[in-house]
């Protein structure tokens, strides 16, 4: 949302009309109408339509459960960050490998397992910001010190800050080198089968939410806002141009439609089963043949994951959506961990001014923590408190004083949700 706003303030887009939405696209309003009512404004324009998020989320990460068990644990003790610490140090002195790592960047959600709860709102929208990350705060200093500590005592990838993008993390994983990877649950990945290739042995299991929660805190982590996709209309967009987009995601919207490109063609793609839930051939590779992810890119328009009808129908058909053959108990674990932290995930403020201290600094503010998270988490860990106060004392002198004092304001005249 922060960048669609910054479209926004750039002039490219066109304010709507949504009684023209909801003459054009009357499915399409009905399911997202709402939403666009509540979260579309900016400055009091209507200016975004989106599409629908169901309340739940298929992302995840793996461990290799048979390192956990070679090392005298279980899965289930990993109940604290200290718990998962303990498990990477005997991992490393068994000479198993570690616990993978990737560079911070872009998009900043490391502070939430660091916050009090319940969690204050005012708090919460100055500081915890997915596109500038929240460096002098007390739960970022908490999260560095671990990841210094993890990194001097070799328990993480030690060139986890050359680790870019999602490839070169799975190929860790994949090579053995490392016991824990994250991805989105789909079942057309090839995450268990290109482990095995290179390591016969491996067994997996979901990693609990646990493991980045300090003993005694809450499991917090980030929400997602209730809407999908964001989608606005082009300056440049014509009237006709902008009623053949309604008119599309309303055709997307019909419930054939929307089945047949989330499902392919029934009797090659999938069969239903006897609840009416597509089974999906993981072989077939005819002319139909769905893309990565189950076609997402195609149906995401009007909604962020399929639903079957009710809940039960809809979380079942999930589980076939999700689950590679054989490992349906990932899933199934991700279910129930799901449910037992539902009530600790916070979705990050939304403003709906315009702050145009983040459109002037966050560019410039993510290189510079870029270079001073690295100094200090790859510093030795006596130098910590040194290097973390030198960094603070820059980081806000180079515009992050600025965003505070702007959120602040936004903040004291209630343009926040």
């Amino acid at each position: 949302m922060p960048q669609a706003i910054t479209y926004y303030d750039s002039g490219v887009l066109q304010e709507l009309d949504y009684d023209e939405v909801a003459e054009y696209a009357p499915t399409y309003w009905e399911n997202t109408g709402a939403i666009s009512e509540e979260y579309g404004a900016v400055d009091g324009s209507n200016m975004f339509v989106f599409a629908e998020r169901p309340g739940i989320n298929n992302h995840g990460a793996i461990i290799r459960k048979d390192w956990v068990e070679e090392v005298g644990m279980k899965v289930e003790d990993l109940t604290s960050l200290e718990k998962y610490n303990e498990m990477l140090m005997k991992w490393k002195e068994a000479g198993l490998g570690h616990g993978g790592g990737a560079l911070e960047a872009q998009h900043f959600q490391f502070s939430y397992p660091f916050l009090d709860w319940p969690i204050d709102p005012e708090y919460h929208a100055l500081y915890i910001d997915l596109e500038v990350a929240d460096l002098p705060t007390p739960e970022a200093e908490a999260f560095l010190r671990n990841l210094n500590y993890q990194y001097n005592n070799g328990l993480i990838d030690d060139e986890f800050y050359l680790r870019t993008d999602a490839n070169q993390i799975k190929s860790e994983f994949v090579a053995g080198n490392s016991g824990v990877y994250g991805e989105y649950m789909h079942s057309n990945s090839d995450i268990y089968e290109a482990t095995l290739k290179n390591n016969p042995e491996a067994e997996f299991a979901f990693l609990p939410p646990y493991t980045g929660v300090p003993e005694g805190n809450k499991p917090i982590a980030r929400d997602d806002w209730p809407f999908g996709l964001i989608m606005g209309i082009n300056e440049a967009t014509t009237d006709d141009e902008r009623i053949a987009v309604w008119m599309y995601l309303e055709w997307l919207s019909q419930p054939e439609n929307l089945f047949f490109f989330q499902n392919g063609v029934e009797g090659e793609n999938y069969t239903l089963d006897s609840d009416g839930i597509p089974i999906a051939d993981e072989d077939f590779d005819g002319e139909s043949a769905l893309s990565p992810n189950n076609n997402k890119d195609y149906w995401a328009l009007v909604i962020e994951a399929p639903e079957y009808g009710d809940e039960e129908t809809t979380i079942k058909a999930l589980k076939q959506f999700w689950s590679v053959p054989g490992y349906e108990y990932i899933v199934d674990d991700m279910l129930k961990y799901r449910e037992e932290v539902l009530e600790y995930r916070v979705p990050e403020a939304l403003f709906t001014v315009v702050l145009d201290s983040v459109n002037e600094h966050k560019t410039d503010l993510n290189e510079l923590f870029q270079e001073l998270y690295l100094e200090i988490v790859l510093a030795p860990e006596d130098e910590f408190d040194e290097k973390y106060e030198a960094a603070v004392e820059r980081y806000l002198e180079y515009g992050y004083q600025e965003i505070l004092d702007e959120k602040q304001e936004a903040i004291d005249a209630g343009h926040y949700q």
